[in-house]
């Protein structure tokens, strides 16, 4: 796993993973209209896959990328 800054996002994020793992970190309303956990663990996985096509994409640290979305977990 990469090193963080002590008090960066990143890492502040990492420590609730190994803290919370399987626990709940965001619900949202489901196409049936019922409310959907994604654990801690599965977000971590989102977000490193998102990590992963970013660097696939040529994103290098450093690099300013800007997200244009709807207000949406993913």
């Amino acid at each position: 796993m990469a090193e963080y800054q002590e008090d960066s996002m990143a890492a502040i994020f990492q420590n609730r993973v190994q803290e919370l793992g399987n626990r709940p970190c965001v619900a949202f309303k489901n196409a049936q209209g019922t409310y959907e956990d994604i654990s801690w663990n599965e977000m971590n996985k989102k977000v490193k896959n998102l990590g992963f096509y970013l660097i696939s994409k040529g994103i290098k640290s450093g690099d300013k990328v800007a997200l244009f979305s709807p207000n949406r977990y993913e």
